[in-house]
């Protein structure tokens, strides 16, 4: 989605807002359905759910037409944003947007692309799948064999007898999953949702490259359609459904092969992890950098703000340049300019730090009023 609209052409654009629109309905409608499986049984993983499609058939169909728009399957609104996204990248030469010279990178550049969109579209249709029967469906002998359930609980509902779902969860979803499914028997309502946001991306692209607004007119309809005849872009979609169920259908050879696999540590040890890391570290320089002495810390504020701006002053001066003050001048910015002067060498000769402390903050005072006279009273209300 990123990539179509870095490429910011009419078809890219569109097929990017298409993909957008569609990622926000079928995805919000999945974190929906997981939550009111964890409501109704209090479980989270699909190793310990079994069965939970008979109990709650409502919840079942919204959330495997859900499932089935995620992973591209006509005719919902998932079908439409990956045709509409495959067809455009095959409309779009990479060549001319590479510079000239570079129609072999271009090439390749089209061949990894197509195959990041299958590849990545065939784990959808797995997991997709995988989250529909591990949620709703029975498990079988041969998964509570690998994943240690036992046997006995095969038959064991997943939620109790006064588990009750209430209507008012399921309406959201049910929304969601009915406006996916209009979507894509009816693409005209993209008219109205995704030719604006399209244009205005191409529109602002276009001002970005060559200084002039274009708006490009983008025929919706011609595009947008349940059915679009064969294609290449629909023979990658069958394709990747085709590669993504039969991902699926193996999936147990799949699990097993991943145990053999090094363990890759899950995100809650990674985040605990980088947080001790990051801990570590910020204590380490704490250290080192707060010594406690107060001389140091204003010796290396002061270097830092005499080295920084000694460059571009230089530079200035090597220029012969004319430097004029920032903002008004006169006997009031001159008194301030003193008292600043004044207050910093007092804080750098201080011997005592409360002392040093109350000298500094009347510099900061100083430079304060200097943003009120020279216009900047946001800038002046954020340093008092």
């Amino acid at each position: 989605m990123v990539a179509l609209f870095g490429l910011a052409t009419p078809q890219t654009a569109l097929a990017g807002v298409v993909v957008l629109l569609a990622h926000a309905m079928y995805k919000s409608a999945m974190f929906i359905s997981g939550g009111i499986i964890e409501k109704l049984s209090g479980k989270r993983d699909i190793r310990h759910l079994n069965g939970l499609g008979k109990q709650e058939p409502v919840l079942f169909v919204a959330s495997a037409l859900a499932a089935a728009s995620m992973a591209g399957l006509p005719p919902l609104v998932g079908f439409l944003a990956k045709e509409e996204m495959l067809r455009s990248l095959l409309e779009t030469p990479l060549a001319p947007l590479l510079g000239v010279g570079r129609n072999l990178i271009a090439t390749y550049s089209t061949a990894g692309a197509f195959v990041v969109v299958v590849a990545t579209s065939t784990l959808t249709v797995a997991y997709s799948a995988r989250f529909i029967k591990g949620a709703f469906g029975s498990r079988t002998h041969e998964e509570s064999a690998l994943w240690g359930t036992g046997h006995s609980d095969l038959s064991t509902p997943v939620l109790g007898e006064s588990c009750q779902l209430n209507p008012i969860f399921l309406s959201p979803l049910i929304l969601l999953t009915g406006g996916s499914a209009l979507l894509g028997v009816y693409p005209r309502a993209f008219k109205w949702l995704a030719v604006p946001a399209a244009k205005t991306v191409t529109a602002i692209a276009s001002a970005t490259v060559d200084g002039q607004a274009h708006v490009h007119d983008l025929d919706v309809m011609a595009r947008l359609t349940v059915w679009s005849g064969f294609s290449t872009s629909f023979a990658l979609s069958i394709g990747a459904v085709i590669a993504g169920l039969l991902l699926y259908r193996k999936r147990i050879c799949v699990e097993q092969i991943q145990r053999r696999l090094p363990h890759i540590p899950d995100s809650l040890s990674m985040y605990r992890r980088s947080l001790e890391t990051l801990l570590r570290v910020a204590y380490r320089v704490t250290g080192i950098a707060q010594c406690g002495s107060l001389p140091v810390y204003l010796a290396v504020t002061a270097l830092i703000w005499v080295v920084l701006p000694a460059a571009p002053l230089l530079q200035t001066l090597l220029a012969a340049e004319a430097i004029s003050p920032p903002g008004p001048s006169g006997p009031v910015v001159v008194v301030v300019a003193a008292s600043v002067v004044a207050l910093a060498y007092g804080v750098a000769t201080s011997k005592r730090r409360f002392r040093a402390v109350l000298l500094l903050g009347g510099v900061g005072y100083g430079i304060g009023a200097f943003y009120v006279i020279w216009g900047a009273p946001d800038l002046a209300l954020t340093q008092f």
